[in-house]
């Protein structure tokens, strides 16, 4: 694993909150997170569990920096991926499949 990008992935999914914030939303001591964080250093597992539980997030994301998408077979999600980027195929896909715009967005979240 690597330390940067898991302290990157933090800073991501912090949204601006402070480290003290991060420290009492994962009942995690702030001057060991604030260690860790300014030497790279990785924080012991049960520390990275306790972030990734504050920050809502799974603990693969903040190690990967991949977001995980559910149990979506892998060709559904790359279909998902370019319809949710591409609104030209989307509307395409909506006219083929009947399906009305505003359905749309919910229909996405609940495959994702």
């Amino acid at each position: 694993m690597d330390a940067y990008i898991f302290w990157n992935n933090v800073d991501l999914y912090l949204k601006g909150e402070s480290l003290i914030t991060l420290s009492e939303m994962a009942s995690l001591n702030y001057k060991t997170l604030k260690n860790q964080r300014s030497l790279v250093r990785l924080p012991k597992l049960e520390e990275a569990f306790a972030i990734a539980q504050a920050l809502n997030v799974p603990v693969e994301t903040l190690v990967t920096g991949k977001e995980i998408k559910g149990n979506i077979p892998p060709r559904l999600q790359t279909v998902v991926d370019i319809l949710s980027k591409n609104s030209a195929k989307l509307e395409a896909v909506e006219t083929l499949l009947n399906i009305q715009k505003k359905e749309n967005s919910d229909f996405i979240k609940e495959i994702s």
